[in-house]
């Protein structure tokens, strides 16, 4: 158990600046992408996971920041490490999202 919540709290800690790069790459392949009639499904689609993740996300980050700002983190030592561990697996249902959005774009059923 103590991997599993170290393991997702080190992707948590690098999903903090890799989903902003992340939503970045998706935007652009969204604008550029040749298909027009494909363009606006995929915009949407992007815009549809982006607010997921900030909905999901925001308690999570906001706890992230009131334990690296304040004094009191939570009721125990390794609460940083659980918020982090929750973000992580934010991060990976964003992936996954994505990474099936693609895939039912590409194949034309979306």
């Amino acid at each position: 158990m103590n991997v599993l919540i170290y393991g997702l709290g080190a992707l948590g800690a690098i999903a903090v600046f890799l989903l902003p790069i992340r939503c970045g790459q998706l935007l652009w392949s969204a604008l550029s992408c040749p298909a027009k009639r494909n363009r606006g499904k995929m915009i949407s689609a992007i815009a549809f996971v982006v607010a997921w993740v900030a909905w999901a996300g925001y308690d999570v980050i906001s706890s992230i920041v009131a334990c690296f700002t304040n004094s009191y983190c939570g009721p125990g030592v390794g609460s940083v490490w659980i918020y982090l561990a929750f973000f992580g697996l934010i991060y990976v249902c964003f992936e996954l999202l994505v990474q099936t959005l693609q895939w039912l774009l590409n194949k034309g059923i979306f």
